[in-house]
């Protein structure tokens, strides 16, 4: 398990589909688990945009 940051709320994810996942990495989560690592520049690119 680790604690993760979403926009001011602050929760528990269970990274047992994703090993490799490290501190700093975008990833998808759903119902407490992580499920995708996603590329950081097609992360930023919609942060930009708001």
């Amino acid at each position: 398990m680790v604690r993760v940051h979403f926009s001011g709320v602050i929760k528990d994810i269970s990274l047992a589909y994703l090993p490799k996942a490290k501190v700093n990495d975008y990833v998808i989560v759903h119902t407490g688990l992580a499920l995708s690592i996603l590329d950081e520049d097609k992360v930023r690119l919609p942060r930009l945009l708001n």
